[in-house]
C-alpha cells in the first residue's frame, strides 16, 4: 500500500525528520512495488505518496482517515489522470487531466547523500505548482558514489533555467534537464581540458616554475571570463614562460588531477561507441597525455616551442582559440558522418562558448557564470557523471 504525507516547508526543516536520511530515500525507492514514488507539489505544501511508512511523520488525512492507496489504485490514478485527489477530495480539472496524460522523464537531481528533504525542497524551489511528479533512481547512479533521481512529469511542464540555477545554489545539488539523447546513440563528445577534464590550469602551473604564477593566473582568469581575447592572452602568458626547462613539464604532467568520475564516464561512453575528443587552448604536452591515459580518440591543442630543451615563450602554428574549437567540433562531426543532435560540447570558459553553440547539446562544468547561463545544462556541485545524467535511459 501507499501512504500519503503532507509537508510544509517548516516540516521539512525539522532536524529530527526521518526524511533527512539518504538511506530512507534509497529504501523507499527499492520498496516501490514496481511503481515509481510520487510527489504532488501544491502552492503551500508538498504531498508525498510512498510505499514506505514513516512513523514519525503525520499522514495526510482525508475525512479523518489516513489516506492510503494500494499500488494498483495509485497506478490507476497515475495512468488515468496523472493527478490524485486533493485534501478536499475533489479531482483536478479536465484540462489538467489532458495535460497530464503524456509524460516523460524531464529532470535528474543528483547529490552525494541526497535525501527526501533535499528532493522535496528542490522541487518546491523550481516553482512547480499543482503538478504530479513520479521519481525513481537513475539507472546509471550505481556507477557513481552518489544518489541521482529521475523525475517524470507532464511533457508540457517547462522548468525555467533560472529556477534550476537558484535551486542548485540554494540546496547544493545538481539538477539536469534531460536532453533527447541516449547513451546508446554513439555520438561525439568534444571537451575542453584545463578546469574541465583536469582540475588545474596547466599554464598557471608552468608559470609557477618561473615564479610568475600569480601574474599569469590573473590573465588566465580574465580570459576565461571573456574580459580579454583568448589569443592575445595566450601569447601574453606564454611569453612569461621563456627559459623554463622543458623537462620540468613532466613534474606537472605526472600529477594532473582528473575531475571526479572523468575516467569512469569515458569508459562508459567508449563502451557505448562514442567518439571522444579534447579541443583545448592548453598544450599538446598535456592533452596528448590525457588522450592516452583516458583512451580518447582525438586531442587538439597548442604546441609550445622548445629550443635546446628550453621554452622559448612562443606557440607554434595556429592557436586553438574559441573559433578553432568550434571548427574542430564541426570537422569531426562531418568526418564521422554524425547529425548535429548527436554531438555534445563541454567546457568551463568563455572560449568554449562558440563550440558549445555549434554542438547539438552543451554542458558547462563548474563554469563561469556566463557559460553556465548559455549552456543547456551545468554541473555546479558534482563531477563528470553529470554528463550521463543529462541523457535519457
Amino acid at each position: 500500500m501507499y501512504f500519503a504525507y503532507r509537508f510544509s516547508q517548516d516540516d521539512l526543516n525539522m532536524p529530527a525528520n526521518p526524511l533527512h536520511s539518504n538511506e530512507n530515500l534509497l529504501q523507499m525507492l527499492k520498496n516501490n512495488q514496481g511503481l515509481s514514488c510520487v510527489v504532488e507539489i501544491k502552492q503551500a505544501s508538498i504531498i508525498l505518496y510512498s510505499s514506505m511508512e514513516f512513523t514519525q511523520c503525520e499522514r495526510f488525512l482525508d475525512k479523518n482517515a489516513a489516506k492510503v492507496f494500494s499500488a494498483s489504485a495509485l497506478s490507476e490514478h497515475i495512468k488515468a489522470a496523472g493527478a490524485l485527489e486533493n485534501a478536499q477530495g475533489s479531482s483536478v480539472s479536465q484540462q489538467s487531466h489532458k495535460q497530464n496524460q503524456k509524460k516523460q522523464s524531464q529532470l535528474c537531481i543528483a547529490k552525494h547523500g541526497l535525501n527526501i528533504v533535499d528532493l522535496l525542497q528542490a522541487l518546491h524551489a523550481l516553482d512547480l505548482s499543482d503538478v504530479l511528479i513520479e521519481f525513481a533512481l537513475n539507472p546509471y547512479a550505481s556507477h557513481f558514489a552518489l544518489t541521482a533521481i529521475d523525475l517524470t512529469m507532464p511533457a508540457n511542464v517547462k522548468v525555467e533555467k533560472a529556477k534550476i540555477q537558484e535551486a542548485c545554489a540554494k540546496h547544493r545539488l545538481d539538477i539536469y534537464q534531460k536532453r533527447d539523447l541516449h547513451l546508446s546513440d554513439a555520438g561525439l563528445l568534444v571537451m575542453d581540458m584545463d578546469s574541465t577534464v583536469i582540475a588545474m590550469e596547466c599554464i598557471d602551473e608552468i608559470a609557477g616554475l618561473a615564479g610568475v604564477k600569480d601574474k599569469v593566473s590573473q590573465v588566465t582568469e580574465a580570459a576565461m571570463r571573456g574580459d580579454i581575447p583568448f589569443t592575445q592572452s595566450l601569447h601574453e602568458r606564454v611569453a612569461c614562460l621563456e627559459g623554463i626547462d622543458a623537462q620540468q613539464l613532466y613534474d606537472i604532467r605526472k600529477r594532473l588531477p582528473f575531475m571526479p568520475n572523468f575516467i569512469s564516464v569515458m569508459k562508459l561512453l567508449k563502451a557505448a561507441g562514442w567518439r571522444l575528443a579534447i579541443a583545448s587552448g592548453g598544450f599538446t604536452f598535456f592533452a596528448d597525455f590525457v588522450k592516452e591515459v583516458a583512451s580518447l580518440d582525438y586531442a587538439m591543442s597548442n604546441q609550445l616551442e622548445i629550443v635546446n630543451g628550453k621554452l622559448t615563450g612562443k606557440v607554434l602554428g595556429e592557436v586553438v582559440d574559441a573559433n578553432k574549437k568550434a571548427s574542430i567540433l564541426l570537422e569531426l562531426t562531418q568526418t564521422l558522418g554524425l547529425d548535429r543532435d548527436k554531438t555534445i560540447a563541454m567546457g568551463d570558459g568563455a572560449n568554449d562558448l562558440v563550440m558549445m553553440q555549434q554542438a547539438g547539446h552543451s554542458l558547462a562544468y563548474h563554469a563561469k557564470r556566463k557559460v553556465a547561463e548559455a549552456a543547456d545544462n551545468a554541473v555546479y556541485v558534482g563531477g563528470f557523471e553529470g554528463l550521463i545524467f543529462t541523457m535519457r535511459a
